[in-house]
């Protein structure tokens, strides 16, 4: 079945966090009417184009999402919905701050059309939250919680982030605690990654700050995902979690290779073989809608080869793993190499699919490339690729 998706980026914040590598603007929520105006030009512009059945996802995400009012949705949506339409199931997600979601801004959402929320908690712990940088505190996380409950939000997905440097183990369990009796549909576990051009990035190269600590990481990952399986979470992507039947649909099937579309400044698009992006900047975004012109700053063809190898890699992320082609799989199940990493319970081999398994969540990426270098008859160098860190910090930006 068709699962094509939107992605809409809202790149406006009140603030940025130390960590934080997503592009985003501050002190620009002035111009928002504007940017709707141009992102409702931009849909216009591009879904005509397309020729698209109805689409069967839409996320919002940024940025700061939840700086948008109710009505600056709505509008998005009822474009969306004029061409190429949404699906009478279409699952619509979006992106809220806890210090900026309150019941009637999150009534406004729910009525828009919004039926899926997620929250960007990262933690329960007052120190964890003022070491990030977030301008929420704990208080406002829970009521936000409670607030999309009486908002009439039935799917609820919180973002935590695992092993800060320098906080407690305990923080984390009070984190972890914390979130599984608030009883989220999705949870989503990251791990703190050093992006480069953030000031923590500077602080790192600087030694002001300790680089997060792997094997820390590793251990709050592995109690992460311990913890939500054990509480009923289907652990279906290695930093997702999910209640069955309440996968994040978007991200699945950009997972599983279905094209998205990409709207606002610095999105990015996949559409057949082509991958293609907008200008990383707002003023640069705005100009170029506005005077009728594409936002798009660039794009790539991706061979057959390439395309193969980025879905073997996303696919190894997720429980499904990946489907093998009968040259590929006779090319695995014939090397030892094979047969020693099923041994040492990292990878298995069922049903024609190659899967991470147990520990093997920790490599996957490590696994997805030695997986691409056996089934095209080569082998990694010894310390190619690298160790897997769980998730890197950050939402949905494809």
């Amino acid at each position: 079945m068709n699962e094509r998706g939107l992605y809409v980026h809202v790149p406006f914040c009140s603030g940025r966090c130390r960590y934080c590598g997503f592009y985003a603007e501050v002190g620009r929520e002035g111009d928002l009417d504007r940017y709707i105006d141009a992102v409702v030009a931009e849909l216009r512009q591009r879904t005509s184009a397309l020729g698209w059945e109805p689409l069967a996802s839409v996320f919002i995400g940024g940025g700061t999402p939840s700086l948008l009012s109710p009505a600056h949705v709505e509008r998005v949506l009822a474009e969306v919905r004029r061409s190429p339409g949404l699906r009478e199931d279409a699952e619509v997600t979006l992106e809220a701050n806890p210090g900026s979601s309150g019941i009637a801004r999150l009534a406004g959402y729910r009525s828009s059309g919004v039926n899926r929320l997620s929250l960007g908690v990262q933690s329960f712990d007052a120190e964890t939250l003022r070491w990030l940088g977030r301008r929420h505190t704990v208080e406002d996380a829970l009521r936000a919680c409670a607030a999309a409950r009486d908002a009439g939000f039935g799917v609820v997905s919180l973002d935590l982030l695992a092993a800060v440097p320098g906080m407690p183990a305990c923080a984390w369990e009070r984190t972890l605690a914390t979130a599984l009796r608030l009883r989220p549909e999705h949870v989503s576990v990251y791990c703190l990654s050093v992006e480069p051009g953030t000031a923590l990035a500077a602080q790192v190269d600087s030694g002001a700050v300790a680089a997060p600590d792997e094997e820390a990481q590793a251990r709050a990952y592995e109690l992460g995902c311990a913890r939500l399986s054990a509480a009923g979470y289907e652990h279906y992507e290695i930093s997702n979690f999910a209640v069955p039947g309440h996968r994040c649909r978007h991200n699945w099937a950009c997972w599983r290779g279905q094209e998205y579309l990409g709207v606002g400044a610095a999105a990015h698009s996949s559409i057949g073989a082509v991958r293609s992006w907008n200008y990383r900047s707002l003023d640069r975004y705005l100009a170029s809608i506005e005077q009728g012109r594409t936002a798009q700053a660039g794009q790539e063809q991706l061979s057959p080869a390439v395309r193969r190898q980025e879905r073997l890699w996303l696919e190894l992320r997720t429980c499904d793993g990946a489907v093998l082609t009968a040259a590929e799989a006779q090319a695995l199940e014939t090397h030892p190499r094979l047969r020693s990493l099923m041994e040492a319970g990292v990878l298995r081999w069922r049903g024609g699919r190659l899967q991470v398994d147990g520990a093997g969540w920790l490599l996957a990426d490590a696994l997805a490339i030695e997986a691409m270098d056996l089934v095209e008859g080569r082998r990694a160098a010894p310390g190619e690729g690298r160790r897997h860190d769980p998730a890197p910090s950050g939402r949905h930006d494809p």
